[in-house]
């Protein structure tokens, strides 16, 4: 009685929690981390793609289809998809795209209970405090190496760069912070001090790793969260700030202090810094694609077939798209990001609750770090994001008119756009993810150039 009740609620928990997990565990030596995420992100976006799907047939009141803007940006992304140089490389990004819209939506209907909410969230509470635990664990470790060497930079599993587990850290603070203040968590699940004690460690990683857009992003949110709705979440903010430098004392007194009286060498990565990292390279090229192709675009992920020596994506998510996809797509999707950005704003002026505050603090902060960084380029940074996206959904969301004719075309339109995105990622997942290894190996030995991600490990189209 109790699963068929819950059973929705269950199985996105069980695709969710495998997807978290891909942070946690070497599932298999064959892919990086990186690699291993993308599979996981594709298998959840397909899941909830394939379920959305079911339900749109089975319940078509059921689950709301997007709106016409951003249908309209992804008929714009499949055309230039289909005109790109590398149609089958563009096709993968497009389906990527359209799956975790579809996982939103479904996360949007699933998290409407409180129960579900509560789930997710003790998801990333959990992955939160074992993330934590392997830092502290790692640094113990360098006390009883051969070397007694401490560097952050050697103590983050689960992510193949530390600006990836940043992407992960923005989304994630925000969400403790707002976690911390629920009634009824820390009574029932969770010590209150538990949330406080992760929080600690997770700010100390942020500075370790010298996190400079993370502390940007957050800085910003905190900043335009405090300008637009006062002292409303005064406690929320004046904990996020003392979090931060209690979180910057550890960090001195694990990396500085502890090392020194040991007698121990210190391998510390530079300090934070403020030059653009020939970002400004990056966003030339993106710039000269825009001048090139500005209706359609170079083709999604197209940034990635023309070779440059520092990086496979601008890290800019705007100048990312604008090449990409094509100015009006991207203004399009700009349009749904801003009018789903203010929608909350709305929500958190003329309600308090922290969480709703801390979760857009969360995508505000995401989204202010993509324009420094590849935050719409890494699988587990996008898994999670789309998944804050529907909680966001599910909680801010007005009711939707089903009476509408248009609403039966947007939906028909979307299913066959899912259905085609299904098929896209069911391929890869069959075809290509078990020759990967051996396919990014021929590429190596046949080209001998670097290898920055992308949408694999390998970033460089065509293999």
């Amino acid at each position: 009685m109790f699963f068929s009740k819950h059973k929705e609620t269950l199985i996105a928990a069980l695709f969710l929690l495998f997807f978290s997990s891909t942070s946690l565990s070497y599932w298999s030596l064959d892919y990086s981390w990186l690699e291993q995420q993308r599979i996981a992100q594709l298998l959840l976006v397909v899941a909830a793609s394939a379920t959305l799907l079911l339900g749109y047939l089975r319940r078509p009141g059921a689950f709301a289809p997007p709106g016409n803007a951003v249908l309209l940006a992804f008929i714009l992304g499949l055309a230039s998809a289909l005109l790109s140089q590398y149609p089958q490389w563009a096709l993968k990004e497009w389906a990527k795209y359209v799956s975790s819209l579809a996982l939103i939506i479904y996360l949007g209907y699933v998290l409407r209970q409180t129960a579900a909410q509560q789930l997710m969230l003790l998801i990333l509470l959990v992955t939160s405090v074992l993330l934590a635990v392997q830092f502290i664990a790692f640094y113990l470790a360098s006390f009883f190496t051969g070397t007694h060497d401490v560097n952050p930079y050697l103590m983050y599993p689960g992510f193949d760069n530390p600006r990836f587990y940043g992407q992960f850290q923005v989304l994630l603070i925000p969400m403790m912070h707002g976690l911390s203040f629920q009634q009824g968590w820390h009574n029932k699940l969770f010590n209150q001090n538990l949330i406080y004690l992760a929080l600690l460690l997770q700010w100390c990683i942020v500075w370790a790793l010298a996190g400079r857009g993370v502390l940007l992003g957050l800085c910003v949110a905190c900043m335009v969260t405090l300008l637009t709705t006062g002292v409303r979440y005064k406690a929320l903010l004046l904990q996020v700030a003392t979090s931060a430098l209690a979180g910057a004392a550890v960090y001195f007194l694990l990396f500085f202090c502890i090392p020194e009286w040991a007698g121990m060498a210190r391998d510390i990565p530079s300090s934070l810094r403020f030059d653009l990292s020939k970002r400004d390279i990056l966003w030339h090229g993106a710039w000269l694609m825009i001048q090139t192709q500005p209706i359609f675009g170079a083709g999604p992920l197209h940034y990635s077939a023309v070779w440059n020596h520092i990086g496979a994506h601008p890290h800019q998510a705007t100048l990312q798209f604008f090449s990409e996809w094509g100015i009006p797509a991207t203004l399009l999707f700009l349009f749904t990001i801003t009018t789903g950005m203010l929608r909350g704003m709305s929500i958190i002026r003329n309600k308090t609750d922290s969480l709703d505050a801390a979760l857009w603090m969360a995508l505000l902060a995401s989204l202010i770090l993509a324009q420094v960084d590849g935050v719409f380029a890494m699988p587990y940074t996008e898994g999670w994001l789309a998944s804050l996206a529907g909680l966001a959904l599910a909680r801010w969301a007005a009711p939707a008119s089903t009476a509408a004719i248009a609403y039966s075309i947007r939906r028909g339109m979307f299913s066959i756009l899912i259905f085609l995105a299904i098929a896209i990622i069911a391929r890869i997942l069959v075809v290509e993810v078990p020759l990967l290894r051996e396919t990014s190996i021929k590429f190596y030995e046949e080209h001998n150039i670097g290898s920055p991600p992308r949408f694999w490990d390998q970033g460089w189209i065509p293999m």
